[in-house]
């Protein structure tokens, strides 16, 4: 559990000093926001991006899309799951994600937000999932991960980045008991994403 603390510790202080630029670029070039009251009804807005979320022995990175509609905004992305080879036996695949988020805030500069998201998993497992298991044997897992989610959206320009926090729980679509996938059951993750509006 300390070893945990201090990862969840390191992740956030990274995830902290790496948007502090861009909170002063965003005080001094704002420019229009996409989650902002729009001045025309149904005002609408796109943005590309990519996207990191971390969780002691599990890294996930992919791309997203955001359409914008007024205030708030849904997502699709796609992206790749990595676990450590010490603590997760090394567990990899790739997934589908969507959500929605709703802005919290009507400023210029930057809102605080919540959401939803959910994502569905097909990963591949080295032995047992539990990653103390010597076995070379490959499993397979699909998994469906709905999850809720907090964060802040930095905005400036035509360039956003968001600091963010999720609590996600994993479900296999396929249970079997002879091994465990790293996503199962609820669990933490801090994110960054970021990326060009247009």
């Amino acid at each position: 559990m300390k070893q945990y603390n201090k990862r969840m510790i390191k992740a956030a202080a990274f995830i902290m000093m790496f948007s502090l630029p861009f909170l002063a670029e965003a005080q001094r070039n704002p420019g229009p926001c996409p989650t902002c009251a729009p001045t025309a009804e149904n005002s609408t807005t796109s943005a590309i991006g990519v996207e990191y979320k971390y969780h002691p022995g599990i890294n996930i990175a992919g791309a997203r899309y955001d359409g914008f509609q007024n205030r708030n905004n849904w997502n699709l992305g796609v992206a790749f799951i990595f676990g450590s080879k010490k603590i997760m036996s090394g567990e990899k695949g790739f997934g589908i994600l969507a959500g929605y988020r709703y802005a919290l805030g009507t400023s210029t500069n930057g809102n605080l937000f919540a959401g939803v998201r959910t994502a569905l998993w097909f990963n591949k497992i080295v032995g047992d999932g539990s990653g103390k298991q010597s076995s070379t044997s490959i499993n397979k897992a699909v998994v469906f991960q709905p999850g809720i989610e907090a964060g802040y959206q930095f905005l400036f320009d035509n360039g956003y980045v968001t600091p963010a926090i999720s609590y996600d729980y994993g479900l296999r679509l396929k249970p079997d008991n002879s091994f465990k996938s790293m996503l199962a059951k609820g669990k933490i993750f801090l994110g960054l994403s970021g990326g060009y509006r247009f």
